[in-house]
């Protein structure tokens, strides 16, 4: 439990719970593709079938509606669902991008929506 504690205290950001589709692109692997699970500011946890290496560059649509939002970013880990996982693929990759999302994006996700109220 410790190394998750440590974890979660290196983020300069909280992280806030989103399911929005990506296109990813390496520079070894073109058009593949991934469900953002949660993001903050300066980053993505994605779930894709691709393996990508701790430190390889990609660069991600995320598909926020109408919107298509370009960012770029590093692989700062990689995890390996395991085969029990109710995940529908294989890779959990933590990406940390070069510039922060727009706090539109970010905060849209944060609260729920109190339009239909």
């Amino acid at each position: 439990m410790a190394s998750s504690s440590v974890r979660d205290d290196r983020r300069g950001k909280p992280r806030t719970p989103a399911i929005l589709a990506v296109a990813l692109e390496s520079e070894r692997k073109p058009a593949r593709h991934g469900v953002t699970r949660d993001l903050s500011a300066n980053g993505l946890l994605i779930v894709t079938p691709t393996h990508f290496e701790k430190g390889d560059r990609l660069k991600i649509k995320v598909h926020a509606g109408a919107v298509g939002l370009d960012v770029v970013g590093r692989v700062a880990r990689v995890d390996e669902n395991p085969i029990s996982s109710p995940e529908l693929w294989r890779y959990r990759v933590g990406v940390e991008l070069d510039e922060p999302l727009p706090v539109n994006l970010v905060e849209a996700r944060r609260a729920p929506s109190t339009a239909k109220a």
